[in-house]
């Protein structure tokens, strides 16, 4: 039986007024704002292809694929396009996550038509020449090499491996220099084919044009085409990792660079927001957080210290803390983490969480103050299935937050006894010595 498609423009309100929502005939998923008193534009344009879809043995697909999509169109040349932008006075710029890939241009108002054109020339008409993607490729497992002399870079590539383990999201957005060796051109095509089709696409716009009139520019650059069905591979939970596992990796440093954490809530979870003041007061919340004011102004361990949620929805987000530290000061540092950790479990002072709430009232209104900022809010709002103008309710959500609500998502979310703690340092210096983590299961890592 044949079902009849209706398409239709949803409007929908808020302090910031309204946006338009409306999912057009070849299944792209369109959202408009009107942002007032500036001739500008921002479009964001994502697909649902991020490097969680990386096949095996060839991570840094995704993120080959989207940097071979500006170096030639069937018009122009790699340098025409950067040209044509530079004349426009258009900032453009592309992302690859684990979960998604973005395109984003910023253009003034009387550039938009030639803006979005060269954005749909980019998006939906690559050649991709040999030539160039060998050259390509080679750069890029260049700068893969060359970054493995940074231990910032190094404790993360460990971090994200043994976290997820052989799970599709144990590896960074590049691949590694092995992997992007393997992929072939046809490996591009192929992906770029099944996965970057309009249907599995939203695109934001945000102008200071009337919505309808963005809606009509929206339809006339991204609406060509019929509607294709795009299956995208069915990805497992992650298994959370079971006991306190240590990972240390030998490199010529004078510091330990320590990262250390375990899974977190989703963003769409309903807790999420308790679980953000919590870790602000943790350790998100810069100088005025807990582990700010334990390690760096009472000991002087480290310059800075830090804990914050990466978001992988549909997955859980990984919850992360790190710090670079004296290598003779690295076992005290990781006590106090776990100190501290475990002090939060149990009691949060009225004046933080008033404090913490402020912050928020302040913090989350700002960032909806740009035009990008606020495609970029809408992208979110979109790809997380979150409330219209999120931001806001997520502002009047906190302010409703009672300390049990809090103290129950530290309960839920810290998980002192499986944790994953990753140090890279200069082993001929360190050796681990945590007091009352006896029972963690210690690792020294030769290759990774």
């Amino acid at each position: 039986m044949k079902r009849s498609i209706i398409i239709m423009a949803i409007l929908i309100g808020s302090n910031l007024g309204s946006y338009q929502r409306k999912v057009l005939k070849n299944g792209l998923t369109l959202l408009v704002y009107q942002k007032e008193k500036l001739p500008v534009v921002s479009c964001v344009y994502a697909f649902k292809a991020g490097s969680v879809y990386d096949p095996e043995g060839k991570e840094g697909l995704a993120n080959l694929t989207l940097s071979m999509l500006e170096k030639r169109t069937r018009t122009k040349s790699a340098e025409e396009i950067q040209e044509e932008f530079a004349i426009l006075g258009t900032r453009f710029s592309y992302d690859v996550s684990r979960i998604f890939s973005t395109f984003t241009i910023t253009t003034l108002e009387e550039n938009i038509d030639k803006s979005l054109s060269l954005m749909y020339d980019i998006i939906y008409n690559p050649v991709f020449p040999e030539q160039e993607f060998n050259r390509e490729r080679e750069r890029l497992i260049n700068e893969i090499i060359s970054n493995k002399s940074d231990p910032d870079y190094v404790s993360e590539v460990i971090f994200t491996k043994h976290l997820y383990n052989e799970h599709p999201l144990g590896h960074l957005s590049a691949g590694d220099e092995n992997t992007v060796r393997n992929i072939e051109l046809e490996d591009i095509k192929k992906f770029y084919k099944d996965y970057f089709k309009p249907s599995n696409a939203i695109c934001v716009i945000v102008g200071s044009l009337p919505e309808n009139k963005l809606i009509e520019i929206g339809e006339k650059y991204f609406g060509k085409g019929e509607k294709e069905i795009v299956n995208l591979p069915e990805i497992p939970v992650p298994e959370k990792p079971e006991g306190i596992n240590v990972k240390i990796f030998n490199m010529k440093v004078n510091q330990s660079f320590i990262e250390m954490g375990h899974f977190g809530p989703k963003r769409a979870s309903e807790d999420f927001n308790s679980a953000r003041v919590m870790n602000y007061i943790l350790g998100g919340g810069g100088f005025a957080s807990r582990l700010f004011e334990e390690i760096r102004n009472k000991r002087g361990y480290a310059y800075s210290v830090y804990s914050f949620f990466r978001i992988n929805d549909p997955f859980p987000s990984t919850y992360i803390f790190g710090l670079q530290t004296k290598i003779e000061n690295t076992n005290d540092a990781i006590k106090v983490i776990f100190d501290e950790i475990n002090k939060i479990k149990k009691d949060i002072k009225d004046e933080e969480i008033k404090d913490t709430k402020g912050y928020f009232k302040g913090y989350l209104p700002r960032i909806t103050e740009t035009y990008s900022q606020i495609a970029s809010n809408l992208l979110t709002q979109e790809l997380y299935g979150l409330e219209p103008f999120f931001w806001e309710k997520d502002v009047e959500k906190i302010q409703k937050l009672s300390k049990e609500q809090i103290l129950e998502s530290a309960k839920k979310y810290l998980d002192p006894e499986n944790i994953l703690i990753v140090i890279v340092t200069d082993t001929s210096k360190y050796k681990w010595n945590v007091k009352d983590l006896k029972g963690a299961n210690v690792e020294i890592i030769e290759k990774f």
